[in-house]
């Protein structure tokens, strides 16, 4: 961890415990906000890609159908979103119904496009940051 994250620990005005238990969250959450989403999409179906004969066991089956039922009731809950969106702030009625749609179909794929702008992205960083191939910017003179 960087020394600005370990400089958290040092505050005497804060009690030992819960400087401790601040600084486990603060790493914990570091750590889940990009791999769980990736492990969740792309896990299930990792373990049988590797192994041929660990994907036709029983195991393999259930992590794959328990991957599928967690990603189900995720979805169930982004209809639940579209539908609490509709009612809390309805759409304008001069918009054609294709329109209605379309902003619906934004909050169904919000899941996807999370995952590709910003735990794809933050996964990549960290990994950089991990391997110490830092970013870079040089200031170029303009005319």
């Amino acid at each position: 961890m960087p020394y600005v994250t370990l400089r958290m620990l040092e505050h005497s005005e804060i009690p030992f415990r819960l400087r401790l238990r601040r600084y486990m969250n603060l790493v914990f959450n570091h750590l889940t906000w990009t791999t769980l989403p990736m492990l969740l999409f792309f896990g299930g179906a990792l373990p049988a890609l590797i192994d041929l004969d660990y994907s036709l066991t029983t195991e393999a089956f259930w992590i794959g159908w328990l991957t599928a039922a967690i990603l189900t009731f995720t979805l169930l809950n982004t209809l639940v979103l579209i539908r609490v969106d509709a009612t809390m702030c309805p759409k304008p009625s001069d918009w054609p119904w294709w329109r209605r749609r379309y902003a619906e179909l934004q909050l169904f794929l919000y899941p996807v496009v999370g995952l590709a702008l910003s735990v794809i992205p933050a996964l990549e960083a960290q990994t950089r940051l991990m391997f110490g191939a830092y970013l870079e910017y040089t200031v170029t003179e303009k005319e």
